[in-house]
């Protein structure tokens, strides 16, 4: 009995190992392992690599204040595809535009690997067989911007998704607890070396949070608030069939006033699309609950600024968690810097998505898709150029 276990057991599990190891696809495997289908490693590696084509890729294409990130993704990347014996790939994030027309064999290219930037354009017209585009981030408001990715159906369009659910709802969370917590007056009592009584502090507790784009990313919002805090969610999205997870109400940003006025936390993941711009202005603050907190992790177009600064310096608005906004980088002339707002404002710069294993989880997803694609399987997070997500 021991010799059959071990058999059965260690020496098919080592053969799956070594598979896994060469393919790249530990999860194809692993299923075929767990169906008992009985293939020694190059049995399982041929099988594997007769249904997939080569792939020549073009990695970390972009101009601008984005290209020191996909260097640092670019490794990770990098490290994904090296793994693939049936991929050629080139990194270009440090080409010039004459460089990169210098390029041979431009119609060989399937796959361009980039960030939300609208400089996809300018390889998509030199390139002209390329059939994938991948983000690697969620938001795709400016690579949409391509008039060729967005018009032409031959080229499939994917991001990174579901990766920077957990920092942004943990910031979330966070900025509600530093306003009504009031952690700003602490902290200058401790610079100033000074003992104050006392002071009556709301809780977070049983709050009522309104969380705007109720998708993967809101949904995480409305699990740690839910869960941590027993707090009353309202989730406001497009699909209002059913109710979804960690929720209490669902409704449409038809009814945004009356949610804005019964809720003690608003917390915006909308995304830039035209039916958004501009959606939470002065008539929404005015509907909302006197020392409420909004939080905005979604994209700042969605807010008139100037609106939210008036909501805050009146007092109508407890504070503002903001790791979004409207013109990114802010300079340091930017009105967010005014003295009237420093104790109204957390102010992150667009950095609250960012995690030490971010580039890793980014890059699986990749991973992922390139198995798929080399295949000729259905990709996953597919965009929809017309609704931007």
């Amino acid at each position: 009995f021991f010799l059959y276990f071990y058999f059965f057991f260690f020496k098919q599990k080592t053969a799956y190992e070594i598979s896994a190891c060469l393919v790249g696809s530990e999860m194809c495997i692993r299923d075929r392992y767990m169906g008992n289908i009985k293939l020694n490693s190059k049995q399982l590696f041929q099988q594997q690599m007769q249904n997939i084509k080569n792939l020549k890729v073009l990695i970390g294409v972009s101009t601008g204040a984005i290209k020191a990130n996909l260097k640092r993704l670019d490794s990770s990347v990098q490290n994904v595809l090296a793994t693939k014996p049936f991929v050629d790939f080139k990194p270009i994030y440090e080409y010039t535009s004459q460089e990169i027309s210098s390029i041979p064999n431009k119609d060989s290219y399937d796959v361009v690997v980039t960030g939300d930037t609208s400089d996809v354009e300018v390889i998509l017209k030199e390139f002209r067989n390329v059939k994938w585009v991948h983000n690697l981030y969620a938001g795709c408001e400016s690579i949409l911007k391509s008039p060729t990715l967005k018009d032409n159906k031959e080229i499939t369009l994917t991001r990174a998704k579901n990766v920077s659910n957990i920092p942004l709802a943990e910031f979330s969370v966070g900025s509600s607890l530093f306003f009504l917590r009031n952690f700003t007056f602490f902290e200058k009592l401790k610079r100033n070396r000074q003992w104050h009584a006392r002071v009556p502090l709301p809780f977070l507790n049983r709050k009522t949070v309104a969380v705007f784009g109720y998708g993967a990313i809101g949904q995480e919002v409305g699990r740690q608030f839910k869960q941590g805090f027993q707090t009353r969610v309202i989730a406001v999205d497009r699909n209002t069939d059913k109710l979804p997870p960690y929720a209490d109400e669902v409704t449409t940003m038809a009814n945004i006033k009356q949610v804005a006025a019964q809720s003690d936390i608003i917390v915006n993941v909308l995304p830039s699309t035209p039916a958004t711009q501009k959606v939470f202005n002065k008539e929404i603050f005015d509907a909302c609950k006197k020392g409420a907190v909004f939080v905005n992790i979604g994209r700042g177009m969605t807010v008139n600024e100037d609106d939210l600064m008036e909501a805050l310096i009146s007092d109508k608005l407890l504070g503002a968690g903001l790791d979004v906004t409207d013109n990114e980088p802010i300079n340091s002339t930017s009105k967010w810097y005014d003295e009237k707002l420093q104790d109204k404002i957390l102010l992150t710069l667009h950095s609250q998505d960012e995690q030490s294993e971010g580039f890793e989880f980014r890059a699986k997803i990749f991973e992922e898709n390139v198995m798929r694609f080399a295949k000729g399987e259905e990709l996953i997070n597919v965009v929809d150029k017309v609704s931007g997500f």
